[in-house]
This record gives structure tokens, C-alpha cells and sequence, in this order.
């Protein structure tokens, strides 16, 4: 990249070298310390590229190889410049071009978070913006030692961090601490209750005393098993203490489904034709281009934004946000009746999925379709499933 950049500042010529000799041309130009690049086989000899400054002694290698050469075209800033040397305005344009991509490079355009998982990128990028990385801030006041300890005293989460500007843009590297454990004191009384409501179907206590029996109904909250044991019941008293309590209580839950399948549904069908218009954001202002009516009665939109810079770490505070607009036309369709019946199996089975959890088993399940609404299929579907509904909770929150 700074060798193809160099030579274009120095400018470079193209020439095509012809005769038996061409390959000694090369040999001789190369022992002579002429740096040639780009060497192709063409039908009549070779054609390469070579700087302007070498290219005025490339006359006695030719004779010694006994070839000859032509220049095929020019290269360069050095012939630009030339070309255009009594256009002044164009010249005094390219200047301040030139300048106020210099000025620009000068600033933070944009900064990037990278390693936040459980952290929110966008209150990272804040709070180094309160230590004085942001966007538009002059990059050479920006300490970066300060951003980082900012951060530190900020964030409990963040193990390590590291701030790079690299041209343009700023990178926040970060290294999340290990996810905290969640510690259950076990030397701390806690009760078993019923998450939700069920018909319990068994109960494995491993800690504590069961309060409640096999197909007994109970509500959210009830206690399923106490934390309170008996230590000693005999004539000289009652001895009780409180554990941590722990038991396995499955219990049979039941789900409800009501939901409509329509027979009439619309359909989109894309007609081929796309319209796109663009909209210029520059310094956070929003410049809309001409050409943005699109015409479509019927359409779906897109939208894409990149951002304009030069390479990847000088982008410019630009940004083009291109809409894509697609005609389509709407058709109307009827479904039969099994289809219907189909497409509402489907629609409970997401809809069982959303709501039971993963480690339940479903022991029962009825569906009935009403069709007396002429417009759609009416589903009733009750699900019956068995799973585990006993949480822990501090025995003295009772």
C-alpha cells in the first residue's frame, strides 16, 4: 500500500519492450540497479512499469540488449499536476480538499467497543466520553490512561481494558470479570414453595418436612415443604429446628389456547421493480438526495447504512443511508378447511413451545376446532404437562 502510494507521488511510466532481447533488457536493467515492477508477457515483448527518474537510463540497457521500447502511458502526481498546471481554481480546490481531510483526520470519528458481552456497549462508549473520549474530540487530548481507569472505577465487570486510536477511530478493548456464582446458603432456613399453581403428582424431600399430600391443589406461593424438622417429640417435650429445605415436587399443569386461523389471507407478490434513494448524514445533520419518490402504491422497504473513510481506520463523520424500495402486488386466497386445521396445529405447537417449559412432559393434550365462524376456525386446546415447581425461599419471609 505505501509502495503503490510512493510511486504514484513520484510518478512511474508504463512502456513496452520489444525485440529478441527483451528478457536481457530486464537482466541488464536489474544488475543496474533499476527497480522495475509489474512485469507482463505481452504478444510482441514485455510491458512494465518504471519511475520517471529511471526511466531517462533505460536508453543505453536497451542498446546493450539490443531491443527497443515505448512508452505505452503515464502515471502519476507529477503528470497531473503538469496536466492541469493553468487551472488554478482546480488546483486551490484540490488544496483545500487535501487540508480539510487533514483537519478531519485530527478528530475521534468513531469509537468501537470490543469484548462486551454482558456489559452495554453504548454505556461504555458514554462513560469514556465523560473522560473525554468521544466523538469529535481532538484526538491528541485524548489520554488514554485516563479513559481507562474512567472505565475501571466505572464499571465493577470490566477486568481489563485497553484504548488504541488507530487514525480516525477508537477502540475500546475490554475483558469482562468471570460471571458472578450464585451462592445458596445452605445454613440459612428456606422453605419450598409452589412457583404456580398445580395438582401435585409426587414429592422426593431430600430436606424438610412435606406439608402437603399427592393430588392436593396449591396455589403460587403455598409452602410445598417447611424448613421446620422435629428434633426430639417425646415426654419432656417438643424440639424443633429450621433447615435449609430441599425436595423434588412435580405437579400436573394445565395450559389454555384460544386463538383463530382465517380462511382469507393476502399474499405479496413482487412485481421485479426497485427503486433506491439516499440520504446524506453529515456531522449528524441528514442531507435527503434528489430522486426520492419512488412512485409504488404497494412496496416493503430496507434500509442500509455505511460509513465513508478512507481505509479502515480513518472513517469520516459520513455516513450514506441507502432505502430500497420493492413494488409488490397483493393477492387474496382462501384456505380449504384441512389447511386451516393444519396451519393451527402448527401455530400450538409454537405456541406450546413459547410457554412450557423445556423440562416438562406433557401427559395430555385436546383440541377442538369450531367452525360455526364463517370467517376463520376457531382453536380450543387445553395441554396438561408435569413438571417441577418447587423454589426455594428464606423460611422466615413467611
Amino acid at each position: 500500500m505505501l509502495i503503490t502510494l510512493w510511486n504514484y507521488i513520484r510518478g512511474y511510466v508504463i512502456i513496452e519492450v520489444t525485440g529478441k532481447g527483451a528478457l536481457r533488457f530486464l537482466n541488464i536493467a536489474a544488475r543496474g540497479g533499476t527497480y522495475i515492477w509489474d512485469v507482463e508477457q505481452t504478444e510482441r515483448g514485455m510491458c512494465l512499469k518504471v519511475s520517471v527518474a529511471a526511466f531517462w537510463g533505460l536508453r543505453r540497457h536497451a542498446r546493450k540488449a539490443g531491443c527497443k521500447y515505448r512508452i505505452r502511458s503515464r502515471s502519476g502526481a507529477p503528470f497531473v499536476i503538469f496536466r492541469y498546471r493553468r487551472r488554478k481554481m482546480l488546483a486551490a480546490g484540490a488544496c483545500m480538499f487535501l487540508a480539510g481531510l487533514y483537519a478531519m483526520s485530527l478528530f475521534v470519528w468513531q469509537v468501537e467497543v470490543v469484548g462486551a458481552d454482558r456489559l452495554n456497549p453504548a454505556e461504555i462508549t458514554a462513560a469514556a466520553e465523560q473522560a473525554g473520549l468521544g466523538l469529535s474530540r481532538f484526538r491528541p487530548n485524548v489520554n488514554r490512561g485516563d479513559v481507562e481507569m474512567h472505565l475501571m472505577r466505572s464499571f465493577e465487570d470490566i477486568a481489563w481494558v485497553n484504548v488504541s486510536l488507530r487514525g480516525t477511530a477508537a477502540v475500546i478493548n475490554i475483558t469482562e470479570t468471570l460471571p458472578r456464582q450464585i451462592i445458596v446458603d445452605r445454613r440459612s432456613p428456606a422453605d419450598v414453595v409452589a412457583a404456580r399453581d398445580g395438582l401435585v403428582v409426587s414429592i422426593t424431600a431430600s430436606r424438610g418436612t412435606p406439608v402437603v399430600r399427592v393430588h392436593d391443589v396449591v396455589r403460587a406461593g403455598d409452602v410445598l415443604v417447611s424448613s421446620e424438622i422435629v428434633v426430639r417429640d417425646d415426654e419432656t417435650g417438643r424440639v424443633t429446628d429450621n433447615i435449609h429445605a430441599h425436595a423434588q415436587v412435580l405437579a400436573r399443569i394445565y395450559y389454555d389456547f384460544n386463538f383463530g386461523v382465517h380462511y382469507v389471507y393476502h399474499m405479496r407478490n413482487y412485481t421485479g421493480r426497485e427503486h433506491t434513494a439516499h440520504d446524506i448524514i453529515l456531522f449528524g445533520r441528514t442531507f435527503a438526495m434528489p430522486f426520492a419518490n419512488h412512485g409504488f402504491t404497494n412496496y416493503t422497504r430496507r434500509t442500509y447504512s455505511r460509513n465513508v473513510g478512507i481505509g479502515q481506520y480513518y472513517p469520516l463523520p459520513v455516513k450514506v443511508v441507502s432505502r430500497r424500495y420493492s413494488e409488490f402486488v397483493e393477492t387474496t386466497h382462501r384456505r380449504e378447511l384441512e389447511e386451516a386445521k393444519a396451519l393451527a396445529e402448527a401455530v400450538l405447537e409454537s405456541r406450546i413451545e413459547a410457554v412450557v417449559s423445556p423440562q416438562a412432559e406433557i401427559v395430555g393434550r385436546r383440541v377442538d376446532f369450531l367452525e360455526h365462524n364463517p370467517g376463520a376456525l376457531l382453536v380450543r386446546a387445553a395441554v396438561a404437562a408435569v413438571e417441577d415447581i418447587g423454589e426455594q425461599r428464606p423460611a422466615f419471609g413467611r
